[in-house]
């Protein structure tokens, strides 16, 4: 796998020329057309970023490749499921790089779960707390019951993937808990408040180009130093260089927009639910930083960081893990403004 050898030759060294990473795709068997894919990607998605004249491993490409490996086993076999809460209802949703196995995700579809038309998302309205404890039981029957995957990450995908004709291989989407954050975020907030403001997408999905003028009078009339600006953007893969003086956002920015655009810290809490051995239970709680204190203390109750912004709750019984994340959903501001009782306990 490239993102593995990747990892492997350049998470203590500089990659000092776009060769490097084509040998090594090259050594995979890998064609040139899909190594160029593949690195434009890790490009979009703030996987390579560039460092005082050269290109590295970002942060979140180190944490992220060797999770790959280090929770593969857990692929068949976890829940996890996303709740957008709101006030009449709680939308539950899956993702086919979730569920991995088509026979699964049939059973989402018996339980009466819809889904989008690209086959990507599935989803489920729920309407009382009763019936939410009754859903998660049942997604852990479905997946949660599995056993632990001990093949490569190479047989996975080729197991669930799709063969492709050309290169003679397979590919899946296959997701594993990654996150979104910005460390120059908050410094050049201003800054990117203007950008996102002229174009919210990278330029692969329709996004515009950012010439180096525009960017040089943003940073003029928020009195922000464009070369401080530059640096800091581009190292922590927020945006990119696509030509002489042209940039442009990267998905990992228009992705962390959205998610502050869709104030998705207000309604929405991401779970991962895996079986240990002995029927112990961890849950793995997707951290926001807008989060309200309020829901932040009770996530951080009983819980521990892990890596990627998660916190690790253990947990005896599948009751208990239920039981936190009622917790967790009832801690949500929305609930102080409206009452609607077939979703809050008593």
């Amino acid at each position: 796998m490239l993102y593995r050898e990747m990892r492997k030759h350049f998470e203590n060294q500089n990659i000092n020329s776009d060769d490097e990473v084509f040998e090594l795709g090259r050594k995979l068997g890998l064609a040139d057309h899909v190594i160029k894919y593949e690195y434009d990607g890790c490009m979009y998605a703030n996987f390579i970023v560039p460092q005082n004249g050269v290109k590295r491993l970002s942060e979140k490409a180190k944490v992220d490749f060797k999770l790959y490996d280090s929770e593969l086993k857990y692929k068949l076999s976890e829940v996890p499921v996303t709740f957008d809460i709101y006030p009449e209802f709680i939308e539950t949703k899956m993702h086919r790089v979730d569920t991995i196995d088509r026979v699964y995700e049939e059973k989402l579809m018996e339980e009466k779960w819809s889904r989008n038309k690209t086959l990507q998302r599935y989803k489920k309205k729920i309407n009382s707390f009763s019936e939410l404890e009754n859903t998660i039981c049942k997604l852990n029957g479905a997946f949660g019951e599995r056993e632990e995957y001990h093949k490569s990450l190479e047989e996975l995908i080729t197991a669930y993937g799709t063969r492709r004709i050309h290169t003679k291989d397979s590919t899946a989407w296959i997701n594993f808990r990654g996150c979104y954050s910005s460390k120059s975020l908050n410094n050049f907030w201003r800054v990117y408040s203007h950008i996102f403001d002229y174009t919210d997408k990278a330029i692969e999905w329709g996004g515009e180009p950012l010439s180096l003028q525009y960017l040089s009078e943003l940073c003029d009339r928020e009195e922000k130093n464009l070369k401080d600006f530059l640096v800091a953007a581009m190292e922590d893969g927020m945006i990119r260089k696509i030509g002489k003086d042209m940039f442009s956002i990267t998905g990992h920015a228009a992705s962390i927009h959205k998610c502050i655009s869709s104030k998705y810290h207000l309604n929405r809490l991401s779970v991962i639910i895996r079986r240990k051995k002995k029927q112990r239970f961890i849950l793995l709680i997707g951290e926001n930083s807008l989060y309200s204190q309020k829901i932040k203390e009770v996530i951080y109750c009983d819980t521990k960081r892990v890596e990627n912004y998660w916190r690790l709750f253990e947990a005896d019984t599948l009751s208990d893990v239920i039981a936190k994340i009622m917790d967790i959903i009832t801690a949500f501001d929305i609930y102080e403004d409206y009452y609607y009782w077939p979703l809050i306990r008593t």
